[in-house]
């Protein structure tokens, strides 16, 4: 699981500064992006992993899962948002998210979803 890239699109920077620790501590490689300008530009090469906030200081998360799935990157994405808007989330829903997270979220779930993918 050395070189498993993993890419953390978090707006608030204690949040995505704490992912990045806690998953680099699993022998991950890590890079955090605080919007979705940021996020679009980390996706080359594919990152292993996603985890996707959907509320970001230029857009909305849905575009970058839009766009992973409509260039059918190998990337899984892990949907982590704090929204209770449902229709938001039935459309991301609709959009086929590998996983989708309420926050705040639990910390285990998401290692054990990453943990799961990694498995060959």
């Amino acid at each position: 699981m050395n070189g498993y890239r993993i890419l953390v699109v978090e707006d608030d920077a204690a949040s995505g500064n704490a992912l990045r620790r806690l998953l680099a501590n699993k022998g991950w490689v890590v890079t955090v992006a605080k919007s979705v300008a940021e996020a679009m530009d980390s996706l080359s090469p594919p990152p292993h992993y996603i985890l996707l906030d959907l509320m970001l200081p230029d857009g909305g998360g849905e575009e970058v899962l839009r766009k992973v799935r409509d260039e059918n990157l190998p990337s899984k994405v892990a949907v982590c948002t704090g929204t209770n808007d449902s229709v938001r989330l039935a459309m991301v829903k609709d959009m086929d998210p590998d996983i989708l997270f309420q926050k705040p979220i639990d910390f285990e779930a998401v290692c054990q979803a990453v943990e799961d993918e990694t498995i060959f």
